[in-house]
């Protein structure tokens, strides 16, 4: 059986732990997939013990050839370095659309949801929502799950002021499943399982 790809969107500002989730997920994703290859662009260094290839900013044409792997999985940090403008570079639309029959799995990673491209956005099925000095409007021009963003990124604030931003290997943020339109909250005391969008919208009137 086909196994099920995802596209995970990592939004906060720096410090937050956006990256070391992130390679968490990079770690367990290899140890599942021994004989995948794992896909970088990592201005950070965040992921360097753990890349097979690294894609550099200047590489116009990383997303053509990204298209030529099976079986991997991209990550994709600083993403707009890579991607510019609001549209998607060459190949990455094409990426995209056949990424489950090439078996990708993709994790961006981004400091602001302005910086997130529509062309990601309607693909991404869960956001993991750090602490961020985002305005409301930066996710309702971006993200179509804009309310549950919102709603996760003010939990996630709240949290922040009172209790700060974590340390490693715990940092608090918020999980947004874009199907099931539910949060899930991580290393914070809060149960958001069941918060869906039509009680977020009421409680934001």
């Amino acid at each position: 059986m086909a196994r099920l790809n995802f596209l995970y969107g990592f939004i906060g500002t720096n410090r937050t732990g956006k990256s070391s989730v992130a390679r968490n997920l990079a770690e367990s994703w290899k140890r599942s997939n021994p004989n995948g290859m794992i896909i970088a662009h990592d201005p950070q260094d965040n992921f360097k013990e753990l890349a097979d290839v690294f894609i550099e900013p200047e590489q116009d044409d990383w997303a053509e050839k990204c298209c030529n792997f099976r079986n991997c999985l991209l990550i994709l940090d600083d993403f707009r370095l890579i991607n510019d403008g609001n549209r998607p570079v060459k190949g990455l639309s094409k990426l995209l659309y056949y990424r489950a029959k090439w078996n990708i799995d993709i994790i961006t990673i981004f400091h602001n949801p302005s910086l997130v491209i529509n062309a990601l956005a309607h693909f991404i099925s869960h956001y993991f929502i750090f602490m961020t000095n985002a305005q409301e409007g930066s996710f309702k021009n971006k993200i179509p799950n804009y309310s549950l963003c919102i709603a996760a990124s003010d939990e996630v604030n709240k949290y922040v002021s009172l209790y700060g931003r974590g340390t490693w290997p715990k940092f608090p943020y918020i999980i947004v499943d874009c199907e099931k339109q539910k949060l899930m909250a991580i290393n914070m005391e809060k149960k958001l399982t069941n918060i869906k969008i039509s009680e977020v919208s009421k409680r934001r009137n």
